[in-house]
């Protein structure tokens, strides 16, 4: 979670996004990558995976949490 992407949210909504919500979405994101076949199957390779959620995927999350 990009601290930048909550803050911005939380700016635009008059509220931060509660510990749930942000967890919430973090999952959602690993899922997400579950669905697009980017999970790394190894130790070695998920060194080289790296699964934000940043200015560019937040709203879609949230609203797949209808948040």
């Amino acid at each position: 979670m990009m601290q930048a992407a909550l803050d911005a949210w939380a700016a635009a909504n008059g509220r931060s996004l509660t510990s749930s919500e942000e967890y919430a979405v973090a999952k959602m994101r690993l899922f997400q990558a579950f669905d697009e076949g980017v999970v790394p199957l190894t130790a070695e390779a998920a060194r080289q995976v790296r699964l934000v959620v940043d200015e560019t995927n937040l709203e879609a999350l949230l609203k797949m949490l209808n948040i």
